[in-house]
Formats: structure tokens, sequence, C-alpha cells
């Protein structure tokens, strides 16, 4: 049985832990942490039992990524996603911050407004952009949802490396089964008032 549980909690005012025990009758809070910013997503990385990740997205100063390697204690800035030269789209958003496969220790996801997914391999500090799903053929059918065109879903599937699911508003859910090589759109049955892309194998 677990000794204790945490719940990571992102407001417009900051990230909160709220922590308690096996029995989860009383609950402890901590923070609020990055006071006054509004944090979108909190993320710990069960890999390292320290890492804390928060998508920032500031009024002043703008959308970045803070990391904390002792639970929250003190926090510093990683180095901002970027879209590659020449490419129009602009980082505008942190949606969503997923650790990567247990097999893969260094490895971090990123889901960001407009939507898009990056990859670190060096524990977030730098990012990358996964060129086959950003730039992916269906993207031009993708729009905006009731809170922007965002990628706020990462799922990595913790029996295989390299297989992941990653959901957008509005895009909808996409997979890759080798690593975010290629990806493969999975709505059917979604209903959904954005023009859905024809139907093809785009992997």
């Amino acid at each position: 049985m677990a000794r204790g549980v945490a719940v990571l909690l992102g407001t417009k005012k900051g990230a909160y832990i709220f922590r308690s025990g096996a029995a989860r009758e009383r609950w402890r809070p901590e923070g609020p942490y990055l006071m006054g910013q509004p944090v979108y997503h909190v993320a710990f990385d069960p890999r390292d039992g320290q890492s804390l990740y928060a998508g920032v997205n500031a009024t002043w100063g703008g959308p970045r990524v803070e990391i904390s390697r002792d639970l929250g204690k003190t926090w510093k800035p990683a180095k901002n996603p970027a879209f590659p030269q020449g490419d129009p789209r602009t980082f505008s958003r942190t949606w969503h911050i997923e650790a990567g496969h247990a097999k893969e220790p260094n490895v971090m996801w990123l889901g960001t407004e407009p939507a898009s997914l990056f990859k670190s391999t060096d524990r977030g500090q730098t990012w990358e952009s996964v060129r086959a799903l950003n730039d992916h053929p269906d993207a031009k059918y993708w729009q905006p949802g009731g809170g922007g065109l965002g990628l706020h879903s990462i799922v990595v599937d913790a029996g295989d490396a390299k297989s992941m699911a990653i959901a957008i508003s509005s895009g909808g859910v996409y997979e890759t089964s080798d690593g975010g090589k290629s990806w493969t759109r999975q709505n059917a049955g979604l209903g959904s008032p954005v023009p859905q892309p024809p139907e093809g194998d785009y992997t």
C-alpha cells in the first residue's frame, strides 16, 4: 500500500501540492509555487521521484516550462520550445507535460499551443519539434476549440516505450507505435464540428 498520496494542482495564481496519507483522510497544502502566475499543468516524474514540471503561461513574460529537482522547493526555467526555422508558428502556451517511458529516463514530452508536440532528451532542459505530428497532413484541418488550438493530453504506454497517444482540441486523437516517427488518426465515432480530413494512410 502507498505510504502517501500527492495531488498536483495548477491554478491561475500558481501551483499547489496537496499531500495525504494512504487513507486520504486529511490533506496538507503546500504552495503556492510560482505565485501569481497561471499554471496550466503540473507533472511529477516518477522515474527520479524528485522532479516537478510546471507549464506556466504568464501575462507578462509569456509561456515557459519551469522545472524543480527538489519537489517544488526551487524552480528554474527550461529553454522554450521553438519551431524550425521558416515555420510561421510561434509557441504561445504550454498545455501538457509528460514524463517519458521508464526505459527512457531522460525523455520528456510537451504539448503546446498552437497544437504541437515537442520532445526532450535531457530531462526537459531543451525541446525539439516532433515534425511527424506537427507537420501531419491533417494539421490544416485542426481548428481551435473553446480553450484554443492546444495539444492538451499525452499518454505514454507503460508497457511499450514506442507507443503513445495524444489529443488535440479540436483535432482529435492520434497514436504512434514507433516512438513518434509516424502518427495515425484515431477519431472513429467521435462527433466534431471541425471539418474532418479525408480518410487515408498518413503514417
